[in-house]
């Protein structure tokens, strides 16, 4: 006898076909106990039909637990497919050959063709041939490892761009026992595209930073370096890589040290600064540099620095040079101040002389003749008288003479007839008061101004009385020349000589007075002597003065 099934309205083709196999396998059984069946009691065939129809009921129900969790499963496994497929990220698997098992579309886009093309390919294929070897690398690890690893390389798509990924992989085991890596492929072109970007950046910026004309120092906020140009290097004599390990502490001097850190809290502070400071070289020495820093976004610090050693030395020439021309400039206003004074005092010389010898003079010489009339009146008649009136008249003889003396030594009036006859008369004077030859070579006339006239008499007067007190010698030479635009005087005697070194010491006024006489009229004046071998004075002066009365 067949047994027709009974289906559940809720039952799937599934569990249709399941049932039916199910009854006919119980038919099949069925003959081997129809007879156990007969001799059951009504009461034990009561409760097996009870016991079947439980059992029945627990089977519907796992039955039913079954469809749920098979529901749930394909709605677990749709949904890893989708995020499988749509995930951001490459996900790839290839066997032990480097075969391509599977890959997600995420793989197929990165690759630049459909996944169907992708089955059992070679992952070599997609891999540039430069990055090969980085891929293969990678797996060696893994094998010797077994740790995941990851690299960056290139992939090749069919235009022929490379884009870059990030290739993550770790081994595992097929369901088929045979071993396999899983891999995920992240884009990371345009990361690698501002990293070959920012290194051109900084490459760019480096040779901009090195071309600098100052050094350039970037620092932390504690002042340790990290970066220097190379004309910092140059700088301080170190290497980049010895500096890149420093701060600016470690080329401070130790005494200035405080100072600059002072500063440097300061810049910090102020966002932006220029000071000075000493750096200290590898050799030990040490530069002056003007530092322009300025605090960047990032923190750090940016500092050029210009080598102003030179400059500073520059300024100390400059300000020792000002001084020096203030003091010349300052000497030059005080020859002139005595040159005035000079010539005022001449000038004032020469009116007492004029008056010494013509209010002093006349009234000597009538109270000269007054005596002699006395004399020639009563001298006869009363010789007391006669005798002294004889004494009286050569106390004033000799008064006479004082006057004439004074009023010479004043204002000799040889100058009122020029410098040549002037020069002339005090040679005679000379050789009648020491009994030495004395010579003058000069031409007939010169035409000089009265102050040319006085500077270069009393310039010969002074020599002359050197002459007396110290050369013991026998002969003077005296040559006036007018060459071109100067008037030379040259004044040679063939004394004993001195000492010029212990002279200039003695700081003495005689020659120290024709100098500045000499130079207060644009002049030189050079003394030359050797001991045992006579003393030469040279004056040179301008001919004539300047528009303004100085010399030219």
């Amino acid at each position: 006898m067949r047994v027709v099934p009974s289906y559940h309205p809720r039952m799937t083709l599934t569990d249709i076909a399941l049932r039916q196999r199910a009854e006919e396998s119980a038919h099949a059984d069925a003959s081997l106990d129809t007879q156990s069946v007969a001799e059951m009691s009504p009461q034990a065939m009561q409760q097996m039909i009870h016991d079947l129809r439980v059992h029945q009921i627990e089977l519907e129900m796992q039955n039913e637990q079954l469809r749920q969790m098979q529901s749930e499963l394909d709605t677990a496994q749709a949904r890893f497919f989708d995020f499988y497929d749509l995930a951001p990220a490459g996900y790839v698997s290839v066997n032990d050959q480097n075969q391509i098992l599977q890959a997600n579309l995420a793989t197929a886009s990165l690759l630049g063709v459909t996944r169907r093309v992708l089955h059992m390919q070679l992952i070599s294929r997609f891999i540039v041939s430069e990055d090969q070897d980085v891929f293969y690398l990678l797996r060696q690890t893994i094998r010797t490892t077994g740790a995941a690893q990851s690299c960056d390389l290139r992939l090749r798509q069919p235009d022929g761009l490379p884009v870059w990924v990030k290739l993550q992989a770790i081994a595992v085991t097929a369901p088929d026992g045979q071993p396999m890596l899983r891999m995920v492929l992240s884009d990371i072109t345009e990361r690698k595209a501002l990293e070959a970007q920012r290194v051109r950046d900084e490459a760019k910026l480096r040779t901009i930073l090195d071309g600098a004309s100052d050094a350039i120092f970037i620092t932390d906020q504690t002042g340790r370096y990290q970066y220097v140009n190379q004309l910092a290097t140059q700088l301080l004599g170190f290497d980049q890589s010895e500096l890149l390990h420093m701060s600016f502490h470690d080329i401070t001097p130790a005494h200035d040290l405080p100072e600059v850190m002072r500063l440097f809290e300061q810049l910090l502070a102020a966002g932006s600064m220029r000071f000075e400071l000493t750096l200290k070289r590898r050799d030990g020495s040490t530069v002056l540099v003007e530092l322009s820093g300025t605090l960047l976004a990032d923190g750090s610090v940016y500092g050029a620095c210009r080598d102003i050693t030179e400059r500073k030395q520059l300024q100390v020439i400059q300000l020792e040079r000002a001084v020096e021309t203030e003091v010349a400039a300052s000497r030059q206003r005080l020859r002139e101040l005595v040159a005035l004074n000079q010539a005022e005092l001449e000038e004032e010389r020469r009116h007492m002389a004029r008056e010494v010898h013509d209010e002093l003079g006349q009234v000597l010489t009538a109270l000269r003749m007054d005596l002699s009339l006395l004399d020639m009146r009563h001298g006869k008649r009363n010789p007391a008288l006669r005798t002294e009136v004889g004494g009286m008249k050569t106390l004033v003889d000799r008064a006479i003479q004082g006057v004439r003396n004074v009023a010479t030594h004043l204002r000799p009036t040889a100058l009122d007839m020029g410098l040549v006859p002037a020069i002339d008369w005090l040679c005679q004077e000379f050789a009648h008061l020491t009994g030495l030859a004395c010579h003058l070579d000069a031409p007939g006339n010169l035409e000089l101004d009265k102050t040319r006239e006085i500077v270069v008499f009393r310039i010969v007067q002074e020599s002359l009385t050197n002459i007396t007190r110290y050369a013991s010698a026998s002969q003077v030479h005296i040559v006036l020349r007018h060459r071109g635009q100067d008037l030379t005087l040259q004044v040679a005697d063939n004394g004993q000589g001195f000492n010029m070194g212990q002279a200039e010491q003695r700081k003495t006024f005689g020659l120290l007075g024709m100098r500045e006489r000499a130079i207060a009229l644009g002049g030189t004046l050079v003394i030359s002597s050797v001991p045992g071998r006579g003393t030469t004075v040279d004056l040179t002066i301008p001919f004539t003065a300047g528009p303004s009365g100085d010399a030219t």
